[in-house]
């Protein structure tokens, strides 16, 4: 579907959003929890490192049977 000209900032906020989708799917594909982190922190939704670390680790024992099957 025909959307005609995207403005940059918006095109911009796009590509740096699917960055993060493609590093965190990564991440899930290969079992890497390294590269998870780094999907955390490059989102920018965290303010330290300390805190990605936490929530990286929270999420991924959460989530950690459903990674395996994959």
């Amino acid at each position: 579907v025909p959307v005609g000209h995207i403005p940059d900032f918006v095109a911009s906020e796009v590509t740096q959003r699917l960055s993060v989708i493609e590093l965190a799917v990564d991440a899930a594909l290969t079992l890497d929890r390294r590269t998870f982190i780094e999907a955390i922190i490059a989102d920018g939704s965290v303010d330290s490192l300390s805190t990605a670390l936490t929530m990286a680790e929270r999420l991924w024992t959460a989530n950690e049977r459903y990674l395996e099957a994959v």
